[in-house]
């Protein structure tokens, strides 16, 4: 359970965070610089596969493997220490990774059944993670989230020394499982599953950059459009949301109209307290008297409202009529939150902003509703999966580029409508085009700042084309 009030409180705060969101001065955008070579893209078209096709995928649950792959790797008492050494490879520049090749095989070979395990399951059918929500609610654990972050960094660091000795089809093979474990993480995607998913894929787009600035590399254009646009699995992340937990937590609002018994409005709020760590019995029961007083003009003129008679109404507790009125606030809050969210980003983000605004305020005015600290702000999540998709269109537009110096004396386009074989995509997160500017062999690709953030959000590309 712990680890669940920590998601909460975490969550209950992000709405303040992105409704305040500014543009600090300290802040900077991030900025990549590449040397591309001109190489026009692949043929066969589709010869460096990013996620297993289905005739290399064999039947069965990748989940269980995966998992036998993490128990494999070395128990030591200075884990810590080798998994900060393979986050210092993963990022050194190539050059210097080739200087400690001797090492970094010796890291590799010892781990060579966890390797082979991922390899299996990367490429299995699917992945089913069997974890207890519908038992367990909200209390349900998700140890395998640590697991899959780990074994994608040491995948990542083996993609990157295959690249460093320019072995393309060996790198496609770590890229692939890297993307494959990202990918298989949609299953049952409730919110925090899908941003680890979102971790996972960034890190291996990074390899990406490492892949395309190498001369003779392979155009990855056509493949990295194969990639699933969106990546995350939206519908599933809205389906597996706070709402489901609320249920599978509290089931006996699962067919909840408006009104529930009294027993049962007791028992969930009493689960509620206890899960959020409320305040001691004495001191609870008085302050739920106090506010239950207050509220339940509005409450029960709220009930009133929805076309129940007046003896029914008054028939009722003031817990019942007041826990109604709450139950009937979380649920339009998370539909506010959630009705947007399978849109295009830059559709929907206005509106999950308007949402979030709402629920920050009536999470200062219902002070009493519990609900409403289960309510997830999902703009700042919503922005993370957009910056995926955005970051594998960058992508695809530096393949682009690269096929189009390929095929024009090494030089890139002036503007990017200069490109017509390889259609350059639009930035998922504005809807636009990305800013593009060249001077000679040297170009700027630049996302744009998302509205209501700093430029920190944005990405530019520092390019520079050699022969």
């Amino acid at each position: 359970m712990s680890q669940w009030r920590y998601i909460i409180a975490f969550l209950a705060v992000m709405p303040a965070l992105a409704v305040a969101a500014t543009t600090r001065p300290t802040e900077q955008m991030p900025v990549v610089k590449l040397t591309l070579h001109p190489v026009a893209a692949t043929q066969p078209a589709l010869r460096y596969p990013l996620l297993p096709d289905v005739t290399d995928q064999t039947p069965g649950d990748a989940a269980p493997i995966y998992l036998t792959a993490a128990r494999c790797l070395p128990d030591t008492s200075n884990s810590h220490a080798a998994d900060e050494a393979i986050d210092q490879w993963r990022d050194m520049p190539l050059p210097e990774l080739l200087a400690h090749e001797a090492e970094i095989r010796k890291v590799l070979d010892d781990r060579a059944t966890t390797f082979h395990c991922i390899d299996i399951a990367a490429r299995r059918e699917q992945a089913t993670w069997g974890w207890m929500v519908r038992q367990e609610g909200i209390a349900t654990l998700l140890p395998y989230l640590g697991d899959m972050r780990r074994l994608c960094r040491y995948v990542a660091l083996q993609a990157r020394l295959r690249i460093a000795q320019k072995d393309w089809s060996g790198a496609c093979r770590s890229l692939q499982s890297d993307f494959s474990m990202a990918w298989q993480l949609n299953d049952h995607a409730m919110l925090v599953q899908a941003l680890v998913e979102t971790g996972v894929a960034q890190m291996t787009l990074t390899i990406v950059d490492d892949w395309v600035s190498q001369s003779d590399a392979p155009n990855l254009y056509w493949t990295l459009s194969a990639l699933p646009q969106p990546f995350v699995d939206l519908r599933a992340t809205a389906q597996w949301g706070e709402r489901s937990f609320i249920i599978f937590s509290f089931p006996e609002l699962a067919h909840a109209d408006l009104v529930i018994s009294a027993e049962d409005c007791k028992h969930t709020m009493q689960e509620l307290r206890q899960l959020l760590g409320g305040p001691s019995d004495l001191t609870r029961d008085i302050g739920d008297a106090f506010a239950a007083a207050a509220l339940y003009p509005t409450a029960r003129q709220f009930l009133l409202s929805t076309g129940l008679t007046k003896e029914k109404v008054d028939a009722l507790t003031v817990d019942q009529v007041v826990f109604s009125y709450f139950f009937h606030q979380w649920r339009c809050a998370s539909d506010e939150m959630m009705k947007a969210w399978p849109l295009p980003y830059w559709q929907g983000a206005p509106i999950v902003a308007r949402a979030t605004a709402e629920l920050v305020r009536q999470r200062r005015t219902l002070t009493g509703n519990l609900f409403l600290a289960l309510v997830p702000a999902l703009q700042t999540a919503r922005l993370q999966f957009a910056k995926l998709d955005r970051n594998i269109a960058l992508l695809r537009t530096i393949e682009a580029l690269r096929d189009y110096a390929a095929k024009h004396d090494g030089r890139p386009p002036l503007a990017l409508d200069q490109i017509v074989d390889t259609p350059v995509p639009l930035d998922p997160i504005t809807g636009k085009s990305f800013i593009y500017h060249a001077d000679g062999n040297a170009a700027v690709l630049e996302a744009a700042i998302p509205e209501g953030y700093g430029p920190t959000q944005a990405k530019r590309y520092e390019l520079t084309f050699v022969k």
